[in-house]
């Protein structure tokens, strides 16, 4: 059995593993000491992306829009709670 996704997957997943190279890297090269907390995003978005492209095979605008930028929305989760546990555990 051949897995064939949606032709309108393409430029997002494209789009999307660019900006999480990009904002990786940038972490990485400015503030290393970040960077271990940007890694559970990063496992986030390659979970979670597969199961949204298996399981819709045809895409509706929420789905591009979360493999498109969904990273973004972990990272902005990961963020909270890092500040939460800094906060609490201080």
């Amino acid at each position: 059995m051949k897995f064939e996704f949606h032709p309108s997957y393409e430029p997002a997943l494209l789009f999307g593993i660019s900006l999480q190279a990009a904002w990786l890297g940038l972490l990485w090269f400015c503030t290393y000491h970040i960077f271990p907390f940007t890694l559970i995003p990063t496992a986030a978005y390659c979970i979670i992306t597969p199961i949204i492209i298996v399981r819709h095979p045809k895409p509706t605008v929420l789905d591009l829009q979360l493999v498109r930028t969904g990273y973004f929305f972990y990272c902005a989760l990961g963020l909270l709670v890092v500040c939460a546990y800094a906060v609490f555990f201080r």
